[in-house]
């Protein structure tokens, strides 16, 4: 319904608890009773989409130092720059 309504020119957000619904100039009774109809999957619909999206990859392992530090992945940086091979 969320895709419907945004067809048809309605910007919804969330505002807290609330459902805003702009410019209300495009809203009709019929419009209206839907919308107060489906609130609250509107609402979770809203919700999931301002979710930051998962990560592909797990979380580091805490205590576990990284495969190459900082200054390793600088160095090998600098050198590739330089045009030296980056294996020795």
């Amino acid at each position: 319904m969320l895709a419907e309504l945004r067809a048809l020119g309605l910007t919804l957000s969330l505002d807290g608890a609330r459902l805003l619904v702009e410019p209300r100039a495009l809203l009709t009774d019929a419009l209206r009773n839907r919308i107060r109809a489906h609130k609250q999957a509107l609402m979770r619909e809203l919700a999931e989409e301002a979710r930051p999206p998962q990560s592909r990859f797990p979380p580091w392992p805490k205590g576990r130092a990284a495969p190459y530090s900082n200054r390793r992945i600088r160095s090998l940086a600098k050198r590739a720059r330089a045009g030296r091979s980056w294996l020795s």
